[in-house]
């Protein structure tokens, strides 16, 4: 019964699931897939935000000028649009059983889930509740400290993680049941599986390691036995007990699909292998000598594209087909590329900034010139999308699919979300005296 609550439906088939039907300034957010036209609020301040895939126009906030959009996450075309002061909820990506309700504090801003805001999450006192992407039930409650930030999920903010004291916990993307508990280590962090992580997190006798269970449906397959630092991610995907570490410093990860025992790591002792998501046959095999380089390849088919040369730097390629992708020059810049077919798009040159290019086909996107910025490009074909000029506060999320050109932000506040998926130009409200275009001209992708 909140007024500012957000609903934000499951990802999907949640078929005109989300009625929120007293207040005035509820948000309705449709499942990601398949609902069509599901979302139809009727109150003034209501933000409608479209499914995924195929809801065209659905959201259609009207009337206030400081709202911040969020886009659906496939085409949803000048869809999110909320005004209210406070509480801003945005539940899972799928299935979150309106896990998400702040109540009392005002200023706390709630970001989505693994593609969200920057700058956003400031809650403040105590607990920082991030649901997970899928049926996260109210896993995450922070109680004690009072400076912990919580971030969300793998692919969420930087300079966002730090926790005073002990335990960071990360809910799974996708049904973490509380499969996360840290019980008697002080500096043991648990990451769960993406999907379907049933318990298989459980860090037992060293107090450093780190384990990461598969993305979907880990079978008890992280097991950690000997060392005492070894990281072990297992695959994504079906991961058959393909992680097994020999050495003592060594971080396997092995690919999400089906990469039968891909890593192996034979020679260097810090190398951090990671195979490609899917089918990488492999493709990880790190020549250099040198000692603390990480080696991520793509997620599908990354033919021998990792290759390290400096001691320090951290590479990390796009998850399909980046070929050459990752050149790191700077000692200190993080380079994520592209998860698909980035070509050499991550090149940081200032020291702080940290770059994170789109998931697929970023060309050159990611280009930070001041020095308190960051950009995240959009996951996929964002083409020099991402171009923070002017101010030093301004967080700009492009869309994560082929948002073109689609994120300038003008004022220093404003927290612009584009669409996941296809977002053409969709974020230029005429109404409001900072957007260059009227309103009802929206720039929709042929």
């Amino acid at each position: 019964q909140w007024s500012t609550a957000v609903y934000i439906n499951s990802l999907t088939g949640g078929r005109e699931t989300w009625r929120r039907r007293r207040r005035s300034t509820a948000v309705y957010i449709n499942s990601l897939t398949g609902g069509r036209e599901t979302w139809r609020r009727r109150t003034s301040t209501a933000v409608y935000i479209n499914s995924l895939t195929g809801g065209r126009e659905t959201w259609r906030r009207r009337r206030r000028s400081t709202a911040v959009y969020i886009n659906s996450l496939t085409g949803g075309r000048e869809t999110w649009r909320r005004r209210t002061s406070t509480a801003v909820y945005i539940n899972s990506l799928t299935g979150g059983r309106e896990t998400w309700r702040r109540r009392r504090t005002s200023t706390a801003v709630y970001i989505n889930s693994l593609t969200g805001g920057r700058e956003t999450w400031r809650r403040t006192s105590t607990a920082v509740y991030i649901n997970s992407l899928t049926g996260g039930r109210e896993t995450w409650r922070r109680r004690n400290t009072s400076t912990a930030v919580y971030v969300n999920s793998l692919t969420g903010g930087r300079e966002t993680w730090r926790r005073t004291s002990t335990a960071v916990y990360i809910n799974s993307l996708t049904g973490g049941r509380e499969t996360w508990r840290r019980r008697n280590t002080s500096t043991a962090v648990y990451v769960n599986s993406l999907t379907g992580g049933r318990e298989t997190w459980r860090r037992r006798t060293t107090s450093t390691a780190v384990y990461i269970n598969s993305l979907t449906g880990g079978r008890e397959t992280w097991r950690r036995r000997r060392t005492s630092t070894a990281v072990y991610i297992n695959s994504l995907t079906g991961g058959r007990e393909t992680w097994r570490r020999r050495r003592s410093t060594a971080v396997y990860i092995n690919s999400l699909t089906g990469g039968r025992e891909t890593w192996r790591r034979t020679r260097t002792s810090t190398a951090v292998y990671i195979n490609s998501l899917t089918g990488g046959r492999e493709t990880w095999r790190r020549r250099t000598r040198t000692s603390t380089a990480v080696y991520i390849n793509s997620l599908t088919g990354g033919r021998e594209t990792w290759r390290r040369r400096t001691s320090t730097a951290v590479y990390i390629n796009s998850l399909t087909g980046g070929r050459e992708t990752w050149r790191r020059r700077t000692s200190t810049a993080v380079y994520i590329n592209s998860l698909t077919g980035g070509r050499e798009t991550w090149r940081r040159r200032t020291s702080t900034a940290v770059y994170i290019n789109s998931l697929t086909g970023g060309r050159e996107t990611w280009r930070r010139r001041t020095s308190t910025a960051v950009y995240i490009n959009s996951l996929t074909g964002g083409r020099e999308t991402w171009r923070r000029r002017r101010t030093s506060t301004a967080v700009y999320i492009n869309s994560l699919t082929g948002g073109r050109e689609t994120w300038r932000r003008r004022r220093s506040t404003a927290v612009y979300i584009n669409s996941l998926t296809g977002g053409r130009e969709t974020w230029r409200s005429g109404l409001c005296p900072w957007l260059p275009f009227p309103y009802h001209r929206r720039l929709v992708a042929p």
